[in-house]
């Protein structure tokens, strides 16, 4: 075989080179399936105001997207981020927008309800679009919100920027000012070096709503919210749950399911946690798929 060159480098030496410093970002994919086909999730960090906002997604082509924010971190998470729910959104088949939240960048806090520290500012108004950006690309039929515990309390406040989706909130704080303690003192002088009450008032103003209830007492829920309590969490359904339905029970969008998962605020059990997003990602109309997964208007 004729060979015209003396050596590769003098090959290279004939090419144009090429040079991709003018774009910020570059994606480079192995073959052309790998682009017509993305199966890998990606996790894409935004920077705002010196802080990194990460989030995870996962395009399986499915027509129901799970929006997953975390619960606090156990003493087990010792690094940023925190994206859960691949294992969730696999044994569903559903795409996947994985959200850790900025607030926790202080190490010794462990739950921020992903409301934003003072670097940030309030986050609900930067976040919720990157998330509907994020699910926008995904062009998926179904966007169901998911949260545990305080988890659950992002979910149902981000649910506002995000009408006619489904909120499924686990066990969810909706009062911060409620028992069991929610863990406010150490979030404000955390996240905020608030260490004096006026400074601690007005972070809650700013950055909070204390009461989920007041936030739709007048306008409705916006979105199909499915509330899953623990009936024997006693602490949970006395203090949060029924001050919650008491306000809210004739909303026509409010769903709930009760269910005895053992004594104490605990997680859903992996497997019921399953059956209920296959319900909600059924062909079926959305409150139809509601009823389907276990959840009923409470009055």
């Amino acid at each position: 075989m004729y060979w015209p060159f003396r050596s590769l480098l003098e090959f290279f030496a004939m090419l144009r080179p090429k040079d991709y410093s003018r774009w910020k970002t570059r994606v480079h994919y192995d073959s052309i399936d790998e682009f017509l086909n993305p199966t890998q999730p990606v996790v894409h960090t935004v920077s705002h105001r010196g802080v990194d906002i990460d989030f995870l997604v996962h395009d399986r082509g499915a027509d129901t997207t799970l929006v997953v924010f975390h619960a606090s971190l156990s003493i087990r998470a010792k690094t940023l981020p925190q994206l859960q729910g691949a294992g969730l959104a696999r044994d569903t088949g559903c795409n996947l927008i994985a959200v850790s939240d900025p607030t926790l960048t202080e190490k010794d806090l462990e739950l921020g309800w992903y409301l934003g520290n003072k670097e940030t500012g309030p986050l609900p108004p930067v976040l919720a679009p990157l998330i509907l950006a994020a699910i926008k690309r995904l062009n998926s039929s179904r966007t169901i919100l998911i949260g545990p515990s305080g988890g659950g309390y992002a979910a149902i406040l981000y649910g506002q920027y995000f009408p006619d989706s489904i909120v499924l909130a686990i066990n969810p704080r909706l009062d911060l000012g409620a028992k069991p303690s929610a863990g406010w003192k150490q979030y404000v002088d955390e996240a905020h070096q608030a260490h004096t009450n006026p400074s601690r008032v007005r972070v809650r103003k700013n950055y909070a709503v204390e009461r989920l209830r007041e936030l739709f007492a007048d306008i409705g829920l916006p979105f199909d919210l499915c509330l899953y309590q623990n009936s024997q969490d006693r602490s949970y359904v006395q203090n949060q749950t029924q001050p919650f339905l008491k306000r809210l029970g004739n909303d026509e969008r409010l769903f709930v399911r009760m269910e005895d998962d053992g004594s104490g605020h605990r997680p859903i059990p992996s497997a019921k946690l399953r059956e209920i997003i296959k319900s909600l990602s059924t062909d079926s109309d959305q409150q139809t798929a509601i009823r389907l997964a276990g959840f009923n208007h409470p009055n």
